[in-house]
């Protein structure tokens, strides 16, 4: 066992050598961002897809224009654009691949909000975002000046003085978030999940200052992508105690 775990180690560290002077050379890419396409046949290639480029194109100029995330998921998800890993999928039934599993059927704040913070888009690629601890560890992200960048690496899809304005609108209303502390407890907040969808449950608090919670695909789409499946927390936590007699 101790040898395996040696051996094991040992193969560890090689591939992170490994993935680090890619990185360093510009030439690590692990996943490809919406909006461009793996050239497949030609070793780490890639370029812009006509189509989905278009819709990157829209998401930054909804967000420009004073949309928020989540409208402009919804109205993605309205209009039947295909999600990244959708588009994904789509690419490699072209070539007769076997689809991801793991497909988001619907548009989320978090989809954007990831696409709009992506230097990719401008031309840049950036690396060393995420580190692992060990051969099973979880990810975490790096400080910035950590990471590696590559300006002028490849065609851009956006313009950098949209991006910087996108950038600017982000900082601006993560700002005027509210950042003191929250006024109810949200015990089960990620803990329950929707039965339909199998999305969390968001957690709410009604006129009556009693928490509840919400399927979170009809908090942010509405009642056409999946039910509201209201439950309040006093009811789960009478069940658990149930439960646990």
């Amino acid at each position: 066992t101790w040898f395996n775990e040696l051996y094991i180690k040992d193969c560890s560290k090689k591939v992170r050598s490994a993935i680090a002077t890619l990185q360093n050379n510009g030439e690590w890419i692990s996943m490809i961002p919406y909006g461009y396409r793996r050239v497949y046949g030609k070793k780490k290639t890639f370029e812009v897809d006509p189509i989905m480029s278009q819709h990157v194109k829209r998401i930054f100029d909804l967000y420009v224009n004073g949309t928020g995330g989540h409208s402009i998921a919804r109205i993605l998800t309205d209009e039947g654009v295909p999600t990244p890993t959708q588009a994904q999928n789509m690419q490699r039934e072209e070539l007769g691949l076997e689809p991801y599993k793991n497909e988001a059927k619907t548009w989320s704040s978090t989809i954007i909000r990831r696409i709009i913070r992506n230097e990719f888009y401008i031309g840049t690629l950036v690396q060393n975002k995420t580190k692992t601890i060990g051969i099973n560890g979880k990810k975490s992200f790096t400080d910035k000046e950590e990471h590696i960048k590559f300006p002028n690496h490849h065609e851009a899809i956006i313009d950098e003085q949209t991006f910087n304005l996108a950038q600017q609108l982000r900082q601006d209303r993560d700002r005027n978030k509210y950042r003191g502390n929250p006024k109810y407890t949200n015990t089960f907040s990620g803990l329950i999940f929707c039965a339909k969808c199998g999305k969390t449950m968001t957690p709410c608090n009604g006129s009556q200052k009693e928490t509840f919670y919400v399927c979170r695909t009809y908090h942010t789409l509405g009642v056409k992508y999946c039910d509201h499946n209201k439950v309040y927390e006093k009811d789960i936590m009478h069940a658990l105690r149930v439960y646990l007699m």
